[in-house]
């Protein structure tokens, strides 16, 4: 009962932000510039306001959320450098978004054959299995990105979201275990 009390009480917590100037214009003219937002843990006030704000997208979420968190700080990092490929699983040592999951190289080796001699939809059937995706939402996020319509700028964006969620998550689970507040 105890946990169920405390988990209760982390997710009612709510702040007021101010949406940074920056990620403006990622949204509509009708959007509030500052929004009401769920604070998950007091150690989610350390996060810069703009990412802790941010919702992150059903199809983002279905495909990213399965990735192991050094698959996903591995993403993170080759988006910030602009070392991702769009229009094949693997160029160079580029890689697709999705294929920075997988988590042994032949399987992005697998990726790259099935994408040369099967249709779009078995690759993602089987990038899918391989992260425990939907395979309806990993080819939604594939014909997207090679048609640019997502920009690696709000990918990171989201990604990054997605992992200061997680971190939160685990500062959370840590004082509901240990019973001993997350020093800020």
């Amino acid at each position: 009962m105890k946990y169920a009390t405390a988990f209760r009480k982390v997710k009612i917590a709510v702040c007021r932000v101010q949406i940074d100037p920056s990620f403006a214009h990622t949204l509509d003219n009708n959007t509030p510039r500052d929004v009401d937002t769920i604070n998950i843990t007091s150690a989610a006030r350390k996060i810069p306001e703009r990412m802790a704000m941010a919702e992150i997208h059903s199809t983002i979420h279905g495909v990213f959320g399965h990735f192991q968190n050094l698959n996903l700080l591995v993403l993170l990092d080759d988006l910030r450098r602009d070392r991702v490929t769009h229009d094949a699983w693997s160029a160079g040592k580029h890689l697709c978004p999705v294929a920075h999951g997988m988590p042994f190289g032949q399987m992005v080796s697998d990726l790259c054959y099935l994408g040369q001699t099967a249709k779009l939809a078995r690759a993602c059937d089987y990038a899918a299995r391989q992260l425990g995706a939907d395979p309806a939402s990993v080819r939604r996020f594939v014909e997207l990105w090679d048609a640019h319509v997502i920009a690696p700028d709000w990918l990171f964006w989201q990604l990054e979201s997605m992992w200061h969620e997680r971190q939160a998550d685990a500062d959370a689970v840590q004082e509901i275990i240990s019973e001993v507040p997350v020093v800020e």
